[in-house]
């Protein structure tokens, strides 16, 4: 797999520039909102990066009508090679002093960028900043509730000290909180493209690709960050989301988390805590996906997660929910009369 890696920085001919990567694939009625909110920044130095991702519908049109703007530039795979492929190839293309991301199907408030830079800029010692985002469902344009509030116990992991401007370093616990959840999507994150460059997505992961690199950059590259809680971006949640809820993708993520985290187990550098953390989120996927083995029948495969959310010290509500699963299939050998005992995570 080509990993490729970043320009070389004295080529750029302002540090402050802002390359900004877009995604794109058969998101045609989406992505002129993207690239609009892009355009919009009260940070106005941008390399706009919109890469079609071997599109077949109009995706490739509406971004070129975008590209009348010199700052926007239309890349295109010939063929769909997935968002951590895309990302790849905008980060190559990617010059200045720093770097961003948003999806098509995302879009950010005016000072967006600006917020960002701001941080980076005074303090010279950071490599990202997280941005907070309200999560709204794209049908009704209804609020459903705030990034950072819903990964809580996450952020209670880090030690954090205040650094002005409504920033606060996060001085420890960053990996630690990335075990129990994705604390910040790439969408909202910008960073020096240096850092960001240095290390590709996972091309093989159509799913959970960010998780993913947010904690190979803490672990292996030692990430320093640094949040606010001003909210700079939406992230519109809709049928065809990724996170959408109750679909098909919830599985596979499920599925995709439990190789990753059995992957970070084989780590010998972790403290006590990190190990009870992948640990229980081994355990958790485990349980996640006993239910689905069950509500399909599939009884073989959910005793096997079930046995393998055992094997990693679940914790009580986990242990409990691999107990009720456990019961109803129970219940199954007897008869009929358990149908309704499985529930959807």
């Amino acid at each position: 797999m080509d990993q490729g890696g970043p320009r070389p920085e004295g080529s750029d001919r302002d540090s402050r520039t802002v390359s900004v990567v877009i995604p794109a694939w058969n998101a045609a009625h989406l992505v002129g909102t993207a690239i609009d909110s892009v355009l919009a920044q009260t940070h106005a130095d941008l390399a706009v990066l919109v890469v079609d991702d071997g599109s077949t519908d109009a995706t490739a049109e509406v971004i070129e009508r975008h590209a009348r703007d010199p700052r926007v530039t239309l890349i295109r795979h010939a063929r769909n090679r997935g968002l951590s492929a895309a990302r790849n190839t905008g980060m190559r293309a990617a010059r200045g002093g720093y770097m961003a991301f948003l999806d098509a199907d995302d879009c950010w408030l005016p000072n967006h960028l600006e917020v960002a830079m701001g941080a980076l800029v005074r303090h010279p010692e950071l490599d990202v900043v997280f941005l907070e985002s309200e999560v709204v469902d794209q049908q009704t344009s209804n609020p459903e509730h705030l990034w950072f509030e819903h990964h809580r116990d996450a952020f209670a992991e880090f030690g954090t000290t205040p650094i002005g401007e409504g920033f606060f370093s996060i001085d420890s616990g960053l990996l630690r909180g990335l075990l129990i959840g994705c604390v910040a999507h790439m969408q909202a994150l910008v960073g020096r493209r240096a850092f960001i460059a240095a290390q590709m997505f996972d091309e093989r992961l159509r799913r959970s690709e960010d998780l993913d690199w947010l904690i190979r950059a803490t672990h292996d590259r030692g990430m320093r960050a640094a949040f606010t809680r001003e909210v700079t971006s939406i992230y519109l949640r809709h049928g065809t989301s990724l996170t959408a809820k109750g679909g098909s993708n919830h599985e596979i993520i499920e599925r995709t988390e439990l190789d990753l985290f059995r992957d970070y187990a084989r780590w010998t550098d972790l403290d006590r805590r990190e190990r009870r953390l992948v640990r229980k989120r081994i355990a958790a996927c485990c349980v996640d996906l006993a239910y689905y083995a069950r509500k399909r029948g599939d009884l073989r495969a959910a005793w096997s997660y079930v046995l393998q959310g055992a094997v990693m010290h679940a914790s009580g509500s986990q242990f409990r929910e691999a107990a009720k699963i456990a019961t109803s299939m129970l219940s199954l050998l007897r008869g009929p009369r358990s149908a309704d005992a499985s529930r959807q995570p």
